[in-house]
């Protein structure tokens, strides 16, 4: 499908990519004040030379700014026994940097062959079962390539200072919004077969049962216990993408109970669907803004320190009036994101359709998967008494929700933990740090999931796990409600191996 000279085009654009993401890491840190990268908007570190505007082995030249360090400001306040902490540039700190752009320069080829190649599907792999065929290839290489280098950014970021920048998930959430409004096409392949022959379906919020074909209200005059094909309120007809498969009856833990028999309540193609999607939209903006919630004060106290944290009037205070306090830039960004989110969301309700399904199962995962991380968020840090999981955490989950679904971002959240024990346990015995960036842990869960997900999904998930319908929610959130319980017996385990102790206030670290 691809020319071999293709790949050389396509190993250009991947090192053009690395360097961006590199560029990114320097820029979009949070304590980070001065930059290695060429391309960086912040103070270079040490003088720029034509060598090393080249990929990959330009950062060999900056072995000679060993001794320098990214944080000047930071290592002046700190005390002389605390500078230790502080990250320097060594004669070796040239190697990530190197490390980031070459796999993004051989990796953006390897995922199109990957793709192209039908690998990825998995078995009955053809281009013609494809909704939009060779355009839609093309589609998911393009975005998940885009988005694989934010979830980098987002993982080397997070390593170094424990933060997640909200400049990367808001940026992933509003790529994957807009290629899926564009081309619904985009979204997770879901494979049905019939023998041999594969029929390659995407994924909706519902998946692998199937999404309703109409409105559950009835159209005025007509019987809403009637069967018949009708048309939905939106005006999609019912017999729209009549060829896709719209209710899989897969064996096993199907029969339990179906989206279908709680159609009546959610209505995903009425009005109901319409106010969902949009409340998404407004439970994100809601969450990402930077505003201080309280109810130290009262409700009434509460929304107004929200308020003015967000938006930031000007003091009445005597002495503290003449300080000038401005909006955040990523208040409006975030605000103009959900703006932009509900119209379309308007948008393809009008349409209806496929362009619905779609951007209403984004909507919705991106929700569900940032509510479940930001729960668990909550759980634990009320029984650990401390933080256990960050913020930048459930932005991410945000993010990944929106991009790939909430199923997949269910299997990201379940995977995690288990890629992250065994590091977390090294780090525990020799060096007895306890706090752990789980950042990098959910990206490289998404990797495999993303990268495996024929496997994941089709042999492993998709009938024994996510078959059970609305059940499976009924299943987390019975999870959720033992949490605690497992994290109480967590923390006296911890007691009792000597484990428990205060850890340090969190930041940079020597890289």
């Amino acid at each position: 499908m691809i020319p071999w000279y293709a790949y050389l085009g396509l190993l250009a654009l991947g090192l053009v990519l690395g360097m961006q993401v590199n560029r990114a890491i320097y820029d979009w840190a949070w304590f980070v004040e001065r930059t290695p990268s060429p391309l960086g908007s912040r103070q270079r570190l040490g003088e720029v030379s034509a060598w090393r505007w080249v990929p990959v082995l330009g950062w060999w030249s900056t072995r000679s700014l060993a001794g320098e360090t990214l944080y000047p400001s930071l290592l002046a306040s700190v005390a002389e026994s605390e500078r230790g902490s502080i990250l320097l540039w060594t004669t070796r700190s040239w190697w990530r940097p190197a490390c980031v752009e070459l796999t993004c320069g051989l990796g953006l080829p390897l995922l199109a062959w990957f793709y192209a190649s039908g690998a990825w599907v998995g078995v009955g792999w053809s281009l013609a079962g494809v909704s939009g065929g060779t355009t839609t290839v093309w589609v998911w290489i393009a975005l998940h390539a885009v988005l694989l280098g934010l979830m980098l950014i987002a993982a080397l970021i997070d390593w170094d200072e424990q933060t997640i920048p909200d400049q990367v998930t808001t940026t992933g959430v509003a790529l994957a919004l807009l290629a899926i409004f564009f081309w619904p096409a985009a979204r997770l392949p879901n494979v049905e077969f019939s023998g041999l022959v594969a029929t390659i379906d995407s994924m909706h919020v519902f998946s692998p049962q199937g999404f309703p074909a109409t409105a559950v209200a009835s159209v005025p005059g007509t019987d809403p216990t009637d069967q018949t094909e009708r048309t939905s309120l939106n005006g999609a007809a019912s017999g729209v993408d009549s060829g896709r498969i719209q209710s899989p009856q897969l064996p096993g833990l199907m029969g339990w109970i179906t989206w279908e028999q709680v159609a009546v309540s959610l209505d995903p193609r009425g009005r109901v669907g319409l106010w969902t999607a949009c409340g998404c939209w407004v439970f994100w903006a809601m969450l990402v803004l930077p505003s201080l919630v309280t109810l130290r004060f009262g409700w009434r106290r509460a929304v107004w320190l929200a308020w003015v944290s967000v938006f930031r009037p000007a003091r009445r205070t005597a002495g503290l009036a003449t300080r000038v306090r401005r909006t955040e830039p990523g208040t409006w960004v975030t605000l103009g994101v959900a703006a932009v989110a509900i119209g379309l969301c308007v948008v393809a309700w009008n349409g209806g359709g496929e362009r619905w399904e779609a951007v209403y199962s984004l909507s919705v995962s991106m929700a569900l998967a940032g509510l479940g991380t930001w729960l668990v968020r909550l759980l634990a840090g009320w029984v650990m008494g401390r933080e256990a999981l960050g913020f930048g955490d459930v932005t991410l989950m945000f993010m990944i929700g929106a991009a790939f679904g909430w199923q997949f971002a269910l299997l990201v959240f379940a995977i995690a933990p288990v890629l992250a024990i065994g590091y977390a346990l090294f780090r525990a015995l020799t060096a007895g740090e306890q706090a752990l960036a789980f950042g990098p842990w959910l990206v490289a869960a998404a990797v495999v999931v993303l990268l495996g997900w024929s496997t994941v999904w089709h042999d492993l998930s998709r009938q024994s796990v996510f078959g059970m319908g609305p059940f499976l929610l009924v299943v987390l959130g019975i999870c959720l409600s033992l949490m605690p319980v497992a994290l109480i017996l967590l923390v006296i385990g911890k007691r009792w191996l000597g484990l428990d102790q205060d850890e340090p206030q969190a930041g940079v670290r020597n890289g």
